[in-house]
């Protein structure tokens, strides 16, 4: 039963607070008093704290502060009934999960508790954006498609895969980032370590910074083993950081002088840390509109292209690759040869006029459903509207 801590200066919001999440299998800790509210959050382990912003002497933004320092994989939610644009802001910056007005809709509430407690990384536990590390294998003939721009894709990969320094590799949601990743890696040679991917746009600040760099023992109450973060864990492999861009700008500076260093230190630590794993990021979006947005910092774009950096050009701008992407993706669906699938030729243009807002992953969805409606294997205009494809 996971526990929660509910600060509030006023009772009558406490009692309302608390009856709902033990009606919904909480244990709840509730203090009205945010002294003694200061003490609880360092002597006593919560999985989630839910805090007013208004009350005195301690405000719910220092308590956010300490539950940082002292607890920093709890999840915190904010509540206030003046809230602000700057106040939302601050404890966002802080890195609390969410921030709620009063009066507040309480089974929005609860969604908001239960997504916090799914990204919630307690140390040591799998969470969501945090995969397991693998071995990762194939051959650049796993790329699938005929368009030239596939084709310069595969020798962009092969290229990266000869290298060792840090890799940016930026497109649009669904292009395939994550497979030219896995591939940069595994042609990388047969004893290239772990691979390991994260995602910076699901983790708050202080949760990555943990996961990226490890900790020391002893650096926080209730984790007195310390554990090593993903850049030791990978062996000198490739860490994979997806939404790189969304990375919290302190990180991307701390991220940078460790790249420059080839050394970093843990989490309340003092010793240096060999960085011997390779980095890739991704984006969602081209070089061109990171660079206009200014997501990233110039210290670590510079050193994210500074060798190279590849680009996956959107699925409408390689259409030749539908079709051969869409017949590998059915046999897999269906179990069958690629050959026994006939596709119609007004469903093909209509696939090849369709503009693909989720390429690559959108048409593996595709295939899924097609796979199961499908008579005699013929995929048709009917077939394809009916799966929901817009002409």
């Amino acid at each position: 039963m996971k526990k929660i801590l509910l600060i509030d200066d006023e009772q009558s919001i406490l009692a309302v607070l608390g009856n709902f999440f033990r009606a919904n299998q909480f244990e709840v800790v509730c203090e009205v008093d945010c002294e003694k509210a200061w003490e609880r959050v360092a002597v006593e382990k919560y999985d989630l704290m839910i805090s007013d912003i208004r009350m005195s002497p301690i405000d719910g933004i220092q308590l956010l502060e300490r539950a940082r320092e002292e607890n920093p994989s709890m999840p915190v939610i904010m509540l206030t009934a003046y809230g602000s644009r700057e106040s939302a802001e601050k404890a966002m910056q802080l890195g609390a999960f969410g921030f709620m007005m009063k009066p507040f809709n309480l089974p929005e509430l609860l969604l908001m508790v239960k997504r916090a407690l799914e990204h919630s990384a307690l140390p040591g536990l799998e969470q969501r954006g945090a995969e397991p590390a693998q071995s990762v294998h194939g051959t650049i003939e796993d790329l699938i498609g005929e368009s030239d721009a596939t084709q310069m894709l595969r020798q962009q990969i092969a290229h990266a895969a000869l290298q060792s320094t840090p890799l940016l590799i930026c497109g649009e949601h669904g292009t395939g980032k994550k497979v030219a990743a896995g591939l940069v890696h595994a042609l990388g040679g047969p004893d290239n370590g772990l691979f390991i991917a994260r995602n910076c746009a699901v983790l708050p600040e202080p949760l990555l910074d943990l996961e990226l760099f490890g900790f020391v023992k002893g650096a926080f109450r209730g984790e007195p083993k310390g554990r090593a973060g993903v850049f030791e864990q990978a062996g000198g492999g490739t860490v994979m950081l997806e939404e790189i861009s969304w990375m919290p700008r302190t990180i991307q500076a701390k991220l940078a002088a460790a790249i420059s260093r080839k050394s970093f230190k843990r989490v309340k630590g003092s010793e240096p840390v060999e960085l011997s794993s390779r980095l890739i990021g991704t984006t969602d979006g081209m070089l061109h509109r990171v660079r206009e947005e200014g997501s990233m910092i110039d210290e670590l774009l510079a050193i994210m292209i500074e060798s190279d950096y590849i680009e996956i050009k959107p699925l409408r701008e390689r259409t030749a690759d539908i079709m051969p992407l869409l017949r590998h993706f059915l046999s897999i669906a269906a179990g069958v040869d690629a050959a026994q699938w006939e596709v119609q030729n007004e469903a093909q243009q209509m696939l090849f006029d369709y503009a693909w807002p989720g390429n690559v992953a959108e048409l593996s969805k595709l295939a899924g459903k097609l796979a199961v409606s499908a008579e005699n294997r013929v995929i048709t205009v009917e077939l394809l509207s009916a799966a929901g494809l817009k002409s």
